[in-house]
């Protein structure tokens, strides 16, 4: 009896409007850099499908998109181009624009519209074009501007903060370095004999030129420290019979120097290997020896190409001959030219950037 009166004075309530009517959620689209967007990075030219930003979009009830806001910012007063900036739901194109112009905004497509319920996760990827002569290292960034979404539904609540994605510079080519310990065929850590070695091998890396162009390598930095070890003839074995050798730049850190008289040249699409060889005579006991190879602290604001007189400070100096590129090393300008650069944003075979110091090779009794 008492529930009927419930309802019949529920009922009489919405027929006179005195009912109170209950508040409602207004819907809410939330856009955000996912945690597994690029960080900053090089890119190689004429290269497509290279991810720049990945974004997650989360909605409280079902949103659909209709067009993706786009900014292309430059970085650098080149003439960069990206023939190609896409987006993908999972592997599937959902939108695009071709010879997407800098510094513009633009509205992205989406073709189908992405219907978002939960959770939704896009990629954006780019085509990269031709570098000009003399213009490796000019630079963008995607900002998506995510209060511009264009939705089907209207009163849709977008997230106010704009996205912006890491840095990029596109070069002629770009080298990716197999360190020692991501080799299968790498130098292993181990005891030292009580015997002398002769020509011994304590490290062995890898350059690998993008298949964009060629790659050539000005200087190579180590450390070789040792503890009641002699060592002599530190050199790098190049192959076919080819060796540089090593010298001594700093005594007490044991910083080794391997500066090229001709750049060392990985042709675009191929991978060289490098050793580093060397005579051992443990003294006693306590005979220790470890080697790394290294890579670069700082790189300034970009990827800013200078003549290789002017690279002292770096440790690992490479060049995509982007000044050069007709006769690349053959070419009489090729040191004094502005084409060389530092390694700290050189990737490595995993991903990651060539670090400051690689994993050391130890030996010792």
């Amino acid at each position: 009896m008492k529930n009927l009166i419930a309802v019949v004075t529920v009922l009489m309530a919405i027929a006179m409007g005195t009912l109170a009517e209950q508040p409602t959620v207004p819907t809410q689209l939330t856009l955000s850099l996912s945690p597994s967007s690029p960080e900053k990075g090089l890119l190689p030219a004429n290269t497509d499908g290279q991810t720049v930003a990945v974004i997650t979009i989360t909605a409280n009830r079902e949103v659909t998109i209709s067009h993706l806001p786009m900014y292309i910012g430059q970085l650098g007063d080149g003439h960069l181009k990206l023939e190609r900036v896409a987006v993908y739901n999972g592997a599937t194109l959902i939108g695009q624009t071709l010879d997407t112009p800098m510094d513009q905004e633009i509205q992205v497509q989406l073709t189908p519209p992405l219907v978002v319920t939960g959770s939704t996760t896009l990629t954006i990827k780019v085509n990269t074009g031709t570098v000009a002569e003399n213009e490796s290292g000019q630079g963008f960034f995607v900002q998506v501007p995510s209060y511009k979404t264009v939705t089907t539904e209207k009163e849709v609540s977008v997230s106010s903060e704009p996205l912006n994605s890491a840095h990029f510079y596109v070069m002629r080519s770009v080298p990716t370095v197999l360190l020692n310990e991501q080799l299968e065929h790498g130098v292993e850590s181990s005891g030292l004999s009580k015997e002398p070695l002769n020509d011994e091998k304590l490290y062995v890396f890898g350059v690998a030129a993008s298949s964009s162009a060629d790659i050539g390598i000005g200087k190579l930095t180590f450390t070789i420290k040792t503890q009641n070890v002699e060592l002599t003839n530190p050199k790098l074995d190049l192959g076919s019979d080819d060796f540089l050798p090593l010298t001594m730049a700093n005594k007490e850190s044991g910083t080794y120097v391997a500066e090229f008289k001709e750049p060392w040249m990985v042709p675009g699409g191929t991978i060289k290997y490098i050793g580093l060889n060397a005579n051992l005579r443990p003294i006693n006991d306590e005979a220790s020896v470890t080697v790394q190879l290294l890579g670069d602290e700082t790189f300034g604001v970009g990827a800013i190409p200078t003549q290789y007189k002017n690279t002292a400070s770096k440790r690992f100096v490479w060049t995509d001959f982007s000044a050069t590129p007709l006769l690349e090393a053959a070419d009489k300008t090729v040191w004094t030219a502005e084409q060389w650069f530092g390694g700290m944003l050189v990737p490595t075979i995993d991903g990651s950037k060539l670090p400051r110091e690689s994993m050391a090779v130890a030996f010792s009794r």
